[in-house]
This record gives structure tokens, sequence and C-alpha cells, in this order.
């Protein structure tokens, strides 16, 4: 968070609010909301790559920090998801991942800055 925020303060930017989500309930929920929080690490890597070519300008600390660790952490991810859950927890997973999804979405829509 330390990227984030100073990428926000060069930018006179203040930070929203923490979203609130509730525990994952189960395994099947686990796998399904990390898959959200991994692949956002991962698109962190081309919306850095992005920045360097459209705008090298602007602060993009929080995203360097991102690209530079998705090498490792989706492929680790998968390797743990896969041990963890079988095929019959898979729709359950997608459940969850959606409902976060859902959930992101609705924030970003409305989000509000902490005061």
């Amino acid at each position: 968070l330390d990227a984030l925020s100073a990428d926000l303060s060069d930018l006179a930017r203040e930070p929203w609010c923490p979203l609130a989500v509730p525990p994952p309930a189960s395994l099947a929920d686990w796998v399904g909301m990390t898959y959200v929080l991994e692949g956002s690490v991962l698109g962190g890597r081309f919306i850095a790559a992005r920045l360097v070519r459209d705008a090298a300008e602007l602060p993009r600390r929080h995203f360097d920090s991102a690209a530079a660790q998705a090498g490792r952490r989706w492929p680790a991810f998968w390797r743990i998801a896969d041990g963890l859950l079988d095929e019959s927890g898979h729709p359950a997973a997608v459940v969850a991942a959606c409902a976060l999804f859902d959930r992101y979405r609705a924030y970003l829509d409305g989000g509000e800055l902490c005061r």
C-alpha cells in the first residue's frame, strides 16, 4: 500500500475508503476470491507496461510493484488452487469470484473518499 499511497500523493489524490469484503466461507470461496485478487496483480503488469509506453510521466510505483510480483504469484496461485480444490468445487469458486467482481464494480462506480 505504500507504493499506492505515494502514487496518489504524487497525483494530489485522496485514497478511497477500503472496500469491505466478508471473509471466505469455504475453501471454494477462498479460491474464487483469491483468483480475483491475484488476477488484479497480473493485470497490474499490463497497466505498468501501458503507462511506460503511453504516460511515462505518471507515477506508477504501485503498478510496477504488481508487475514485479505477477510473474511468480499467478502460477503459484494456480498450483495452490489446483491442489486445494477438486473439480466439484469449481462452480462455487466461480460464484465467489463473480460476487467479488460485482462487489468491486459497485464499489468503483460509487466509491467514496475517506475523510
